[in-house]
């Protein structure tokens, strides 16, 4: 096997071992789910998509119809609904 075949296949077992793992979000909201409930679990989504969907990552927070107020409530209301 030459070097560029083994970097190669490094890199593609890497890439697969981080596609399968799941996030901080999923992880969270499992958790929430598991101790306290599916009620709170599903709050706890509700939360977690509101603060990816303004301005909880990078290529969303550019976004025109995310206010710096509106992302700054998102993001206060994923972190006290768990």
């Amino acid at each position: 096997m030459t070097a560029v075949a083994g970097a190669l296949l490094a890199f593609a077992a890497a890439g697969i071992v981080l596609i399968v793992t799941p996030g901080p979000g999923t992880v969270l909201v499992l958790r929430t789910a598991a101790v306290e409930g599916p009620r709170r679990g599903a709050y706890t989504a509700a939360a977690s998509l509101a603060g990816y969907s303004c301005g909880g990552s990078p290529p969303l927070s550019a976004s025109p119809r995310c206010s710096p107020s509106r992302a700054r409530r998102a993001r206060s209301s994923a972190r006290w609904t768990a």
